[in-house]
């Protein structure tokens, strides 16, 4: 939510559509749709009415390809101010470093990936943590449990591992989520699904405890 307006992506619509609420939910415009990349798009969740985001811009994470049920090779992210999110000309996408500084271009063709790992990309999702002020990217591998969290200090980047696991242990899950009102602290739940393949009825919200440990801690 932003200014009182809600904000959603769905997929699975060839590549991601955008639509927006002003009744807080009671009913929905359909607005504009990406054409190419950005099949499971996130928005960075900053808490209530984008309340402590660093500037006036949006920001959407997604897979780099068109569908969230393949694994790309990295994530792009772009942006939009905070006022225009509904006006595809306002939005643009990272495009690369100029040294310290990102570059970002109204042109999706210069997109780059601001996080990669062949063949490790799928659904994402972004939160900014204001107790530790960094940035958490949690990444879904695939369908069958593996996944990592990623941390930085700006919304490009540079990221710098802080989970990483090919299978942990509890199946085929995907879709992990960090909602920014269940952290607490150091303390924060997960959200996550699964498949029927390999529980019953696991293909459902489910939640697991999560604890953020820091070298201080």
């Amino acid at each position: 939510m932003v200014d009182g307006a809600l904000y959603a992506f769905a997929r699975n619509t060839g590549n991601a559509q955008l639509l927006y609420s002003r009744d807080r939910g009671l009913t929905w415009t359909w607005a504009w749709k990406w054409t190419t990349a950005f099949g499971s798009p996130s928005f960075l969740q900053f808490g209530p009415h984008y309340q402590g985001a660093p500037d006036e811009f949006v920001y959407v994470y997604s897979q780099s390809g068109p569908s969230a049920y393949f694994s790309d090779d990295g994530v792009l992210l772009a942006r939009a101010p905070r006022n225009r999110i509904a006006d595809p000309t306002a939005w643009h996408y990272f495009a690369g470093m100029d040294g310290a500084s990102p570059r970002w271009s109204p042109r999706i063709e210069d997109r780059r990936n601001v996080w990669h790992f062949p063949a490790h990309a799928q659904r994402v999702d972004a939160v900014f943590h204001p107790g530790l002020r960094r940035y958490l990217l949690l990444i879904g591998y695939d369908h069958s449990g593996g996944w990592g969290i990623y941390d930085a200090p700006t919304p490009w980047g540079p990221w710098t591992t802080a989970f990483h696991t090919p299978d942990w242990g509890l199946g085929d899950t995907h879709g992990y989520r960090l909602p920014t009102a269940w952290i607490s602290g150091n303390d924060a739940w997960l959200v996550f699904s699964g498949s029927n393949r390999t529980r019953p009825n696991y293909d459902a919200f489910c939640v697991r405890r999560l604890r953020l440990l820091t070298p201080n801690r």
